[in-house]
């Protein structure tokens, strides 16, 4: 799908590698979106897009941590 779109793909769970972080940066993005992500992003992983980065999480946060908090 992002081949076809013309997107970037990035399967890399380590949203905090320098790499990914420069890609993130060069991209565009004016923001990013996170749902269920299982690992802290670091300070320098949101300030790669210039509004940030928003969570979404599905527990009552931080009484309900981790990814599997609906269970």
């Amino acid at each position: 799908m992002a081949r076809q779109s013309g997107a970037s793909f990035h399967l890399n769970p380590e949203v905090n590698e320098a790499v990914f972080v420069r890609a993130l940066a060069e991209s565009g993005a004016q923001a990013g979106v996170s749902i269920n992500w299982p690992t802290l992003m670091s300070a320098d992983t949101c300030a790669a897009v210039p509004i940030g980065i928003l969570n979404a999480h599905a527990g009552d946060l931080p009484r309900y941590r981790g990814n599997a908090c609906p269970n």
